[in-house]
């Protein structure tokens, strides 16, 4: 019998995943959590480092005492961005010979992912015709331009 239990995971601190790969993320966080509340150990991953499991009655107050800090995206860094594929559109023009869209995606797992913080300037100047920006952790998009 599995008696009722509250489970407390941490995860690796160089864990770090594709979008296209969240299924199979969520797919070993599932075995690892099944294979810990059935066996009472953690198995080797590559995502979760420590698990703690104490008694649970239904009732519950957990103070999350550490976390990830992200860094918001700054005026200079879209500007930046944009920059590196400015010197690009006119041959992307010549090309297909259509205007040409910029999409820019921040907000992964990673230490180089950012946030998107809504009180910048937003508002660009490029030869794209038109801006995007996705936030993809939360999965919102801002139209620059």
């Amino acid at each position: 019998m599995i008696y009722p239990a509250f489970a407390s995971c941490g995860a690796k601190h160089d864990f770090n995943f594709k979008s296209s790969e969240k299924r199979l993320s969520i797919d070993e966080v599932r075995s690892v959590v099944r294979h810990a509340v059935l066996k009472r150990e953690l198995m080797d991953n590559s995502i979760i480092d420590r698990m703690h499991f104490q008694p649970y009655s239904g009732k519950g107050l957990y103070a999350k005492l550490s976390g990830w800090c992200q860094r918001t995206v700054t005026k200079e860094i879209l500007e930046a961005a944009i920059a590196e594929k400015e010197d690009r559109v006119d041959s992307y023009i010549q090309k297909t010979g259509i205007e040409q869209w910029l999409l820019l995606v921040i907000g992964g797992t990673g230490a180089t992912s950012y946030e998107m913080d809504i009180n910048i300037d937003t508002q660009v100047n490029t030869r794209f015709s038109k801006v995007f920006l996705i936030e993809d952790f939360r999965n919102v998009a801002y139209e620059l331009k």
